[in-house]
């Protein structure tokens, strides 16, 4: 698999992103870096579709992308229970079975757990699925030091057959050595 941009330009507002040309080629990580504000999300959501792109092209993206922090991913007034049914179905698994770490939580309603927890739900449901793409915006900022290095090795494993393209801002030593960065 290889997701190729070329030229890509997209706006929002008064922001402006690109152009941008790269090639994140075979599943593995590939990161996103820059400053607050320097478009991580934004490219994110333009590879999504969510953005409109201004100029240039995007070739190679694969379907189902599962998707952590550019929009929200749980419904707050269901139980972590119903929401592991609901993506299932949403994405054609057999499978709605909660992760063995969230079965504390899946009578819990989602609109009643801080963001921490959330963001391990978000992350313990979308990994199980073995989808083939993964967009994941900054997944570990909400997370403490033992939850981010347990969530780290989950996305780790998952970017061994699938294609994740990540953002953050903490340092890749979590993560080990990506496949490839780019800079905005």
């Amino acid at each position: 698999m290889s997701v190729v941009l070329n030229q890509l330009e997209t706006s929002l507002g008064d922001f402006r992103l690109g152009p941008l040309s790269a090639e994140f080629s075979d599943v593995g990580l590939h990161l996103i870096r820059g400053k607050n504000g320097a478009g991580k999300t934004t490219l994110l959501r333009t590879l999504l579709g969510r953005l409109r792109k201004t100029a240039g092209t995007i070739v190679g993206l694969q379907f189902p992308i599962g998707v952590i922090g550019v929009e929200p991913l749980l419904i707050g007034s269901w139980t972590v229970t119903e929401n592991a049914k609901w993506l299932s179905q949403l994405l054609q698994k057999s499978s709605s079975v909660i992760p063995s770490e969230l079965s504390h939580l899946a009578l819990q309603r989602v609109d009643h757990l801080s963001q921490g927890l959330k963001r391990q739900v978000e992350l313990s449901l979308l990994l199980s699925f073995n989808l083939p793409t993964l967009f994941l915006d900054e997944p570990l900022s909400p997370l403490d030091r033992a939850q981010r290095e347990f969530y780290a090795e989950k996305v780790k494993k998952a970017a061994a057959k699938s294609f994740v393209l990540m953002t953050t801002h903490f340092e890749e030593d979590l993560f080990g050595k990506p496949i490839q960065v780019l800079e905005l």
